[in-house]
């Protein structure tokens, strides 16, 4: 039902003029296959629907491969972002404060809205 719901959200922004801007999930330890799938049909509803998509997971691997994100980018054991410096932008914070590396990715994606569609 994921991908039919996701499927209707999307329509349901396009149709009122709104863009939409999917993002990916981030990574959850020993939950690889799920989060793939989960990811899969975000990237694929971005694709078909010519909307814009924020790949958090791939940054965050990008940086901390493997399960270095466990407790750098990620909070220990946890899916949401660690906290710190939020608004530095520089690579050597984008590897250890996931909120920066949230904004980085968000903000990377709206410049792209703002180029596409202004």
């Amino acid at each position: 039902d994921y991908e039919k719901n996701m499927a209707a959200i999307v329509n349901a922004c396009l149709e009122a003029g709104c863009v939409p801007l999917l993002s990916t999930i981030p990574p959850i330890l020993n939950r690889d296959a799920r989060v793939k799938e989960i990811n899969d049909v975000v990237a694929k509803l971005a694709a078909e629907k010519k909307v814009p998509l924020a790949d958090f997971h791939a940054e965050i691997l990008a940086r901390q491969p493997g399960t270095a994100w466990d407790g750098t980018l990620l909070g220990k054991g946890d899916v949401h972002p660690t906290g710190g410096k939020n608004l530095d932008f520089s690579e050597a914070n984008l590897k250890v404060c996931g909120y920066a590396l949230r904004n980085y990715v968000t903000c990377k994606a709206l410049k792209e809205i703002v180029a596409k569609c202004f």
